[in-house]
């Protein structure tokens, strides 16, 4: 029996969508011990707030670059999914910016576009339902600009003309996004096993010399045969 395929999924998302993260461990973990998939696919999360492995914050270095080093980051898992609501998260410190000398909105952000820049599959989840915030939170103000944070990273998804540049998954309840989760990772399972199959079972030319071989070695096995006919037609 070979060996399970290994897939390492970063969940990636500001504090506001606990219950979230939380699920998006539960589906997983429901999905590699299905009777389908068992023995066949093991899921690897990186997450910072991982209960059994959570990442040290190391006093010398912003609490990004260290889960970046002892978690792990977007750009070398299999798969990101990033989930937002009402936050977008805390700016990044000015030692950790991108190429045009732009600072990124959050760790969030940062963890989106790194996996974007290896090139790797991201999901990004968002809830639809609207926060609810009290009139008088002191912490109105600061609340509202983080939603509108949240809204502006969404309008990157949209050109000026209104088309889609980039696809995005809604949703309202927590019901709905396990639902909706759990098909999508059977989507990216199903899709990763078939190109594991192809890999380990290469096609075979029509010039590869076995082929040749093997259509002779047929060829004579026919003649053999149809001359034994002939054989016993004759007696």
């Amino acid at each position: 029996m070979s060996a399970p395929l290994t897939l390492r999924a970063f969940i990636s998302s500001p504090g506001d969508v606990a219950e979230e993260r939380d699920l998006a461990r539960q589906v997983i973990e429901a999905l590699q011990g299905s009777h389908l998939l068992r023995g066949r696919v093991h899921f690897e999360v990186v997450a910072w707030d991982d209960q059994y492995a959570s990442a040290p914050m190391d006093a010398r270095q912003t609490p990004q670059a260290s889960v970046n080093l002892y978690t792990g980051r977007p750009a070398d898992c299999d798969l990101t999914l990033v989930i937002l609501w009402s936050r977008i998260g805390t700016y990044l410190p000015p030692g950790l910016m991108r190429a045009d000398g732009s600072r990124y909105e959050s760790g969030t952000v940062w963890e989106y576009e790194d996996a974007l820049s290896a090139n790797k599959p991201v999901f990004v989840y968002r809830r639809s339902e609207k926060p609810q915030i009290d009139l008088d939170d002191p912490e109105l103000e600061k609340k509202r600009a983080q939603y509108v944070a949240v809204k502006t990273f969404f309008d990157r998804f949209t050109n000026a003309d209104g088309s889609l540049r980039a696809g995005f998954n809604p949703y309202t309840q927590l019901q709905d996004f396990e639902r909706v989760l759990r098909q999508h990772l059977e989507a990216f399972v199903n899709e990763r096993l078939g190109g594991a199959s192809a890999k380990q079972t290469p096609a075979v030319s029509p010039d590869d010399p076995k082929v040749s071989e093997i259509l002779t070695l047929i060829d004579e096995l026919g003649r053999k045969r149809s001359s034994g006919c002939r054989k016993r037609t004759n007696v």
